[in-house]
C-alpha cells in the first residue's frame, strides 16, 4: 500500500499461506496473494450454507444479524439519516433491509452468484447489481452513503475500491466500513490464533494504516470506534467449529452444551473489529 519494502514475516501459517506486516503503515496481509479466480472460487453456495445463509430466513442469524446492523445504522445516523444508501458486498441484503427500514433506499453491489439471486429476489434486480463496483450500472456522485461490511479485508486492491467507491459517492456523502482491526484486544490476546486470520482475508488494518489508506484517496477519517455485533452461542459453537481453533473450539461447544435453552440468545459482543466513517476532502 505504501511501497515500502520494510516487511516482515509474522510466522503465522494459514494454509497454504503465510502473513507479512509493512513495518511502515502497519498493513497486514497474506503472502503470496490469490488471483481473482481463486478468491471467486470460495464464495460459492456451501461457503454461505456453512455460514447458516441457507437457514437465515428461519433461525436467529437473521435477527442477530439486523441487531448489528441496526447499531451501525444508529452510528450513521448521527451523519445521515436518509438518502440514498449503496452495499458492497451486500449478501443476501440484511444490511440493506435494515437501511430501508430507516429511511434509506437501497442498493447493492454483489461478487456470489448465490447470494446476489437472494438480494435482488428482496429488492428487485435494478437495485441489485450481481458482478463487481467497477462495472456495476449505478450512476456516479448518486449515494448519500456507501457501506462495506466486513468487505475490505476481502478484496484484492482496497486502494481501487474505496477510489471507485468515491466516485458513486456524493460530495457531502459518507462511507462506514467495518473491517478487523490488529490493534484490537482479542488479536493480542489470541496472538497468531486470532479468528480473524482466514485465507479469504487478505488485508487486514490498524488505525494507523486505515489513516493511510483514507489519505491517499483523500478521504478524511470521521470516526474510528469498536465494532459491537450481536452475536449468540450457536453462531459461536458454528463459527468455532468451521474455524477451528484447539483452544477455544471445545470450551465454546462446551459453553453451547451447558446453556443449550439460550443458545439463540442475542448479546454484544467485541470480536476484533472496529467500524471507520469517512468522508470527502472538500
Amino acid at each position: 500500500m505504501c511501497n515500502s519494502n520494510i516487511i516482515k514475516d509474522l510466522k503465522i501459517p494459514i494454509g497454504i499461506y503465510s502473513i507479512l506486516k509493512c513495518e511502515h503503515c502497519n498493513l497486514e496481509f497474506i503472502d503470496p496473494q490469490p488471483d481473482f479466480e481463486e478468491i471467486k472460487s470460495i464464495y460459492t453456495s456451501d461457503y454461505y450454507k456453512a455460514w447458516g445463509m441457507e437457514k437465515e430466513e428461519k433461525n436467529s442469524l437473521k435477527k442477530m444479524k439486523k441487531n448489528t446492523f441496526e447499531q451501525r445504522i444508529k452510528l450513521l445516523s448521527n451523519y445521515k439519516k436518509t438518502g440514498n444508501i449503496l452495499d458492497i458486498g451486500t449478501a443476501s441484503g440484511f444490511f440493506l433491509e435494515v437501511a430501508k427500514n430507516f429511511g434509506f433506499e437501497p442498493y447493492g453491489v454483489e461478487l456470489s452468484e448465490y447470494s446476489a439471486k437472494l438480494a435482488q429476489q428482496k429488492f428487485g434486480q435494478d437495485k441489485i447489481y450481481h458482478g463487481i463496483l467497477e462495472n456495476c450500472p449505478f450512476p456516479k456522485l448518486f449515494f448519500d452513503v456507501i457501506a462495506m461490511s466486513d468487505l475490505l479485508e476481502h478484496v484484492q486492491n482496497p486502494i481501487s475500491l474505496l477510489e471507485c467507491a468515491s466516485q458513486f459517492l456524493k460530495e457531502d456523502g459518507i462511507i462506514i466500513i467495518t473491517t478487523p482491526n490488529t490493534e484490537s484486544f482479542s488479536r493480542k490476546i489470541m496472538g497468531k490464533k486470532w479468528t480473524q486470520y482466514k485465507p479469504e482475508h487478505l488485508f487486514y488494518f490498524d488505525k494507523k494504516s486505515i489513516y493511510y489508506l483514507a489519505n491517499l484517496i483523500g478521504l478524511k477519517i470521521l470516526k474510528i470506534q469498536p465494532a459491537w455485533k450481536s452475536i449468540n452461542l450457536k453462531y459461536f459453537d458454528d463459527q468455532f467449529s468451521i474455524y477451528k481453533n484447539t483452544f477455544i473450539t471445545p470450551i465454546v461447544h462446551m459453553i453451547t452444551t451447558i446453556f443449550f435453552p439460550i443458545k439463540n440468545f442475542n448479546f454484544n459482543v467485541l470480536l476484533g473489529e472496529f467500524v471507520i466513517l469517512m468522508g470527502k476532502n472538500k
